[in-house]
């Protein structure tokens, strides 16, 4: 039986420890993190600690080979001087039970999932972590052909669930937003004046001298272009790419630019053979190797930024950079939430692919 809510919201407001479980995805923590910021400033005694749900890859919603990937929102969570604890003992070679045996010894008051995929299984977990403690998570979406299984279990598991997007928020913060409002009475506020992202001067200071051993001073205009996502379907084709290179270096705001295409160090070498078929000069690969802030210093440093709908396009958000999105109908809530200086190229279609985008449309956007 879930707890009433403004019992939940009492509960909350006293608290003295909090386990945030966020998903392991830049995107959703770029703006998972402004939220729970004005969370923790409308309540300071609370200590928040944050546990990526990577940690629970043994699980079968993590398909994949079962490795955990670079922890860069670790990096980034632990360098907001936010969180107290950021759980990172798995990429040291710690097990799935020495963490939850560390988040248990904790005794949280209340153990907090924005988990999406694996809800269920996620929320075990969280029980297991909080055991007195209150667990709060958005509500299951119930699989009908279950039977009411899940369901049952969920219910179990789970102190409080909030109804997700119940509003059809026109932005996903505002979906979190609502989360707050929920369990801790958190007013509904202007985020786009929220929106803000620090990079250390240390990461600015390598890439300045990095890009100078190039020959590339603070006066030369850089584009930066991110055509990959995750999903196929959000990717735009590299032959585009190096159309819309070549016709920007007809016009004379970007005759002596210096172009960089970004992509995982698995498609360095596609992005090197595109260059190289195109024949085209001032057009280089990059990745961020080493560590996370490489990518918002270089985003920092860009006077243009051409992206598809992933996680670049809201770092370049919080960073208010001029840039291009190339987006697809079908999740408008996740449109950068800095609107100015950014252009939309969409669709037309709801089942069309980025792929579908035509390079003389990202050509009058970045002209706009």
């Amino acid at each position: 039986m879930f707890m009433q809510r403004e019992e939940v919201i009492e509960t909350v407001k006293s608290a003295k420890k909090v386990l945030f479980v966020l998903p392991m995805a830049l995107g959703d923590f770029a703006y998972l993190h402004l939220v729970i910021r004005e969370f923790c400033a409308m309540y300071p005694q609370i200590k928040a600690d944050v546990l990526f749900d990577e940690a629970f890859y043994g699980n079968r919603f993590h398909r994949g080979s079962g490795v955990l990937v670079n922890p860069i929102i670790c990096q980034w969570a632990e360098g907001l001087g936010l969180f107290r604890h950021v759980y990172t003992e798995m990429y040291a070679g710690g097990t799935l039970e020495d963490t939850i045996a560390h988040a248990r010894a904790e005794r949280y008051d209340a153990v907090i999932s924005f988990a999406s995929r694996g809800r269920l299984e996620t929320t075990r977990y969280c029980r297991i972590i909080a055991g007195e403690g209150l667990v709060i998570s958005w509500d299951l979406a119930a699989r009908w052909w279950k039977l009411g299984r899940d369901r049952r279990a969920f219910d179990r598991l789970a102190d409080f669930a909030v109804p997700e997007n119940p509003k059809r928020f026109p932005r996903i913060i505002q979906n979190y937003n609502f989360f707050f409002s929920t369990i801790a009475a958190m007013p509904v506020m202007d985020w786009e004046k929220k929106a803000t992202m620090a990079v250390p001067a240390a990461a600015t200071s390598q890439l300045a001298a990095v890009l100078a051993q190039e020959g590339i001073d603070e006066t030369r205009c850089v584009v930066f272009i991110n055509p990959f996502a995750k999903n196929r379907k959000r990717s735009w084709p590299l032959p585009k790419v190096g159309a819309c290179i070549r016709a920007l270096q007809q016009r004379e705001q970007y005759a002596e630019a210096e172009f960089f295409v970004n992509g995982l160090p698995s498609d360095q070498e596609r992005i090197r053979e595109m260059i190289a078929a195109e024949g085209l000069t001032h057009v280089q690969p990059f990745t961020a190797r080493d560590d996370f802030w490489e990518l918002p210093a270089m985003l920092q440093r860009s006077d243009r930024i051409i992206t598809v709908e992933t996680s670049v396009m809201h770092l370049a958000a919080l960073l208010h950079k001029p840039q291009v999105v190339l987006m697809r109908l079908k999740n408008p809530e996740w449109m950068p939430l800095v609107t100015e200086g950014c252009r939309l190229v969409l669709n037309t279609k709801r089942s069309q692919h980025i792929a579908d985008i035509e390079v003389d449309e990202v050509l009058a956007a970045v002209a706009e």
